[in-house]
């Protein structure tokens, strides 16, 4: 319980786990002399026929591994135990970190796609607002007049928008960059079902200062 806010260092050590497994193979694959080093290390007893990913993944386990442990001790303690409320604690401690840890992920790989975003769409700045922040991203098809229309939509914490590729058609979805056709705040907005049904999966979204159908793919 003492050490309970050490843990928090967990936090940075699983927000750059996938980072630092990446750069290790790649400095395998491109420098001999440091995977023949790796190999010689690996072989060794003290690693118990186990190679250095595993041991680099121990930290990640470890959290649940805890929590498990922990509440698994609760559940053969008597409430009259010395360490009874002391486990209460450490479990609590525990699943904050975890909850912690899992957030900071999120926010990351959130923070990390906006910038791919931001990359395919020039002239219009995510970065600089430290408020906003990314909810969802995905292809909708907008019922126009003639026909069913591919659009991107990015859903903000404050805003959707809808973009326009401007790519050939030739290449993949995630490599078209982008154009903004309009920017709707989402104070007032409203999904409805679309009252026409006339395309499957079709919804209405309605906006204090524009409305339009989609189709969900």
């Amino acid at each position: 319980v003492k050490k309970g806010a050490f843990l928090k260092h967990y936090t940075n050590y699983i927000k750059d786990f996938e980072k630092i497994s990446r750069f290790f193979d790649t400095c395998r694959q491109k420098n001999s002399n440091f995977a023949h080093a790796v190999r010689e290390f690996e072989d060794r007893k003290i690693c118990h026929n186990l190679g250095i990913k595993p041991y680099m993944l121990k930290p990640v386990q470890r959290m649940p591994q805890y929590s498990l442990l922990l509440e698994d001790y609760l559940k053969n303690l008597d409430e009259s135990h010395e360490d009874y409320e002391d486990t209460k604690k450490a479990i609590s401690i525990v699943r904050s970190v975890a909850e912690h840890a899992n957030e900071t992920i999120r926010v990351q790989a959130a923070w990390e796609q906006l910038i791919l975003l931001q990359k395919r769409l020039p002239g219009v700045d995510f970065l600089s607002d430290n408020n906003g922040y990314l909810v969802k991203e995905g292809e909708l098809l907008k019922v126009c007049r003639k026909e069913l229309q591919p659009r991107y939509f990015v859903l903000m914490n404050d805003s959707l928008l809808c973009l326009t590729y401007i790519n050939s058609s030739h290449l993949n979805t995630s490599q078209k960059d982008l154009k903004l056709k309009y920017k709707l705040p989402l104070t007032r907005m409203k999904i409805m079902i679309s009252i026409s049904q006339e395309h499957q999966f079709e919804f209405s979204i309605i906006g204090v200062a524009r409305s339009f159908n989609v189709v969900a793919k």
